[in-house]
């Protein structure tokens, strides 16, 4: 149903007298439409409308209400808030297990999502033991589907884990089972893409790289007639590409178209526009242009401390560039302060 129809159907329950039950899913339905469109501010609008009203007419242990925390969630998570997410997939994970049952295969999407509110936090240890009950779950259940989807919140695992390898092999089956089971342009294969290039990236495997983050944006510009967040990432990975390879000027320009879209799209001081202006300072600070690679640096890495914490493998990214323009730059006393820092966090996590 389109978002007019929505809205009209909204329009018209609300006229209804009482608690009208079908209120509730036409919040759902629309908060997500408009959720898919990044028009994040309404759409939290009609989820949080529709989960109070969930919670009114059906109690604490409801779908509908799992179905509510889950959707706001999703769009907190969306947003870049990734702790702030964490609560409502929690709750929606209590439900499903109150509900279904340990054995369900369906409590695998819960189980995803708040696996994957943990890792984006660096809280590793936590979301694996989550992925690992998913997977087993879907294979118990012999749904494919299932399977499909958790490998690739473990292959997001192993990147934030710096296990490149591992990354590679996860998301290669991915895209080929999602090749196998879905029309070649849709969204799922574009984001396969997009992943199986950020680990061969992060392997150094530049060239077939490059052709997965192509066959990603081909893909993403078929499915939307906007610029949207997930062509933001390609060009992110295809900037990031660039600087690996030495074209600091060619990086920083895509760079900042990068940041343009993900400007407009996106709320303000998301996690992916920290990282691209981190990853902008370091082509800046590559070219001797030190002045301007500070702000862009400091900004990244104190909102990539904020977002993800210290010990996400993108904020300590954030803070070796600090480390590395303030050596370049001549002034070893910042240099110092802040790799303190890093070996503090270092020495935590061991």
């Amino acid at each position: 149903m389109g978002e007019q129809h929505l809205r009209a159907a909204l329009a018209t329950q609300r006229t209804l007298p009482g608690q009208h039950r079908d209120l509730t899913q036409t919040l759902y339905w629309l908060g997500e439409v408009l959720h898919f469109k990044e028009e994040y501010r309404e759409a939290e609008q009609h989820y949080q409308e529709g989960l109070e009203l969930s919670r009114a007419l059906y109690g604490g242990e409801q779908f509908r209400v799992a179905e509510g925390s889950n959707n706001l969630g999703a769009l907190h998570f969306d947003e870049g808030n990734y702790f702030k997410a964490e609560p409502f997939f929690r709750e929606a994970l209590v439900i499903d297990r109150t509900v279904l049952g340990d054995d369900h295969v369906l409590l695998g999407s819960a189980l995803n999502n708040l696996a994957n509110a943990l890792y984006s936090t660096g809280r590793f240890a936590e979301a694996e033991a989550l992925l690992t009950e998913s997977l087993a779950l879907g294979r118990k259940n012999d749904n494919q589907g299932a399977v499909i989807f958790s490998s690739r919140h473990w292959g997001r695992l192993m990147l934030a884990r710096s296990n490149y390898d591992e990354a590679e092999a996860f998301f290669r089956q991915i895209l080929n089972d999602f090749l196998k089971r879905t029309p070649d342009h849709h969204y799922q294969v574009a984001r396969a893409h997009l992943r199986l290039g950020e680990a061969l990236l992060a392997q150094e495997d530049y060239t077939e790289a490059d052709t997965h983050f192509q066959n990603a944006r081909a893909r993403y510009d078929q499915i939307y007639d906007y610029e949207s967040t997930y062509i933001a990432q390609v060009l992110h990975g295809q900037a990031r590409l660039l600087s690996r390879r030495g074209d600091a000027t060619g990086a920083e320009t895509t760079f900042r178209e990068a940041l343009r879209i993900y400007t407009q799209t996106l709320p303000v001081d998301h996690p992916f526009e920290a990282e691209a202006k981190s990853g902008l300072g370091a082509c800046l600070a590559a070219q001797g242009r030190y002045a301007e690679a500070e702000p862009l640096l400091q900004e990244g890495y104190t909102l990539l401390v904020e977002k993800r914490s210290p010990r996400h493998a993108n904020t300590r990214r954030a803070l070796e560039r600090l480390i590395t323009l303030y050596r370049e730059w001549g002034k070893p006393d910042e240099a110092a302060r802040y790799q303190a820092l890093l070996d503090a966090e270092i020495a935590s996590s061991d």
